[in-house]
């Protein structure tokens, strides 16, 4: 590129590229790339439109345009995204946090908000980025948050977002602490893998090309995990259990708590789109 590259010039370019590439949100996408690259916030690209970019601006704005186009998750090239008002980093090694998930740590607030007494302690199982974790230890300082996840790199992933945001939370690698098990009024909170292992080649390249598929197989019927956190639930003297779910999942879990005669109240919880997404129970 010989001739002088602008923001504007650039912006209108890649809006095009990523057009014809078939890219979600191109204008967006553009923007948000070229901000990362040149480092300043996204209000600065329109109060300085016509800044001519360097030779290497250009060139490492063009491997994040490529990388998308590729079909690689914006949130990792940035390798950040927003969830309940924190930055959180996020890389492969972790899923990216999802609106549904927002809604989980929405009503996990609101449920430990009905708690009278002060000695909070909630796991969240399976925590990827940590970014159940730390919301709800920003939003109650003095409980005892624990996060735990099988996997030790996205463990690496959620310390770092906690030391980010400078809230303290005991991590396990592993499935559940055992030190938890005889913890009376445990909360327990998860968004655990819950997609069919025959649905993941099925599901957009961003998703099944790009997330870590441990974060997203629930087995062959999708409750594999679900089934083995809901055993944790009745095998501890955990109080409160929240989780997300798959769409289609409510009525088979519903259908388990009946027919066992599990202890407690169970509801199921609607997401924006009126569809069943958190299994609520409650002993």
């Amino acid at each position: 590129m010989n001739e002088a590259w602008t923001i504007r010039k650039i912006l209108a370019w890649s809006n095009e590229y990523l057009q014809k590439n078939s890219i979600d949100s191109p204008k967006v996408t553009s923007q948000l790339l070229l901000c990362s690259v040149l480092k300043i916030p996204r209000l600065n690209l329109f109060l300085d439109i016509d800044r001519i970019l360097s030779n290497t601006e250009l060139a490492s704005y063009k491997q994040y345009i490529i990388r998308r186009v590729n079909h690689e998750p914006l949130e990792y090239i940035l390798g950040e995204t927003d969830f309940i008002g924190h930055k959180v980093f996020v890389s492969p090694k972790v899923l990216i946090p999802r609106p549904e998930t927002e809604l989980l740590v929405q009503e996990t607030i609101n449920e430990l908000k009905k708690i009278t007494h002060k000695d909070l302690v909630i796991i969240d199982i399976g925590t990827g980025s940590g970014c159940i974790a730390l919301s709800v230890k920003s939003e109650f300082p003095g409980a005892q948050v624990w996060a735990s996840d099988i996997s030790l790199p996205a463990l690496e992933v959620a310390k770092v977002n906690a030391q980010s945001h400078n809230v303290s939370v005991n991590f396990y690698n592993g499935f559940f602490p055992s030190e938890l098990k005889s913890v009376k009024d445990l909360i327990i909170v998860s968004n655990p893998p819950y997609i069919q292992s025959e649905v993941i080649g099925t599901l957009m390249p961003e998703v099944k090309d790009h997330e870590p598929k441990l974060a997203l197989d629930g087995g062959k019927d999708g409750l594999d995990i679900i089934w083995q956190i809901l055993d944790i639930f009745y095998q501890t003297q955990a109080k409160h259990l929240l989780m997300e779910i798959g769409y289609d999942q409510g009525l088979e879990i519903s259908s388990k708590f009946k027919t066992e005669k599990l202890v407690g109240e169970l509801s199921i919880i609607k997401d924006y789109n009126n569809l069943d997404r958190i299994v609520k129970i409650s002993k």
